[in-house]
């Protein structure tokens, strides 16, 4: 296990002491209440959960990062970054013309603009 590794598991090795829960094996329900109580960035939790799960994998026990409860709990944030980002395409498309093509597309012969021209309008050299 290298340093971060070591820091990640002593992290939630002394936690689960300090409030009398089992780290191996653990529970999903005590790595989802460590998440909660050590909240940081997405990536880092997840990277928290892949040392917890080596852990256990490592003693041939189940993971419990594995679990409905932790992914559902790692899922929440990702999906509320895809509802924002969501919502800000959308605002954009509210704010693209109905009609009309971009003013280089006139002169271009680009499949991607060819598409966007009506095929009465010609094509300019």
């Amino acid at each position: 296990m290298d340093r971060a590794s070591q820091h990640v598991w002593g992290l939630f090795t002394d936690w689960c002491t300090a409030v009398d829960l089992a780290s191996l094996p653990a529970d999903p329900v005590t790595v989802a209440m460590f998440l909660g109580e050590h909240p940081t960035a997405p990536g880092t939790q997840r990277r928290r959960v892949g040392v917890i799960n080596a852990a256990h994998r490592r003693a041939g026990l189940p993971q419990p990062g594995r679990s409905e409860l932790v992914r559902d709990l790692l899922d929440a944030g990702r999906m509320a970054r895809r509802e924002r980002a969501a919502a800000a395409i959308a605002n954009r498309i509210a704010q693209l013309p109905l009609t009309g093509s971009p003013p280089h597309c006139a002169s271009s012969r680009s499949p991607a603009c060819a598409e966007t021209r009506s095929a009465s309008t010609p094509i300019r050299c």
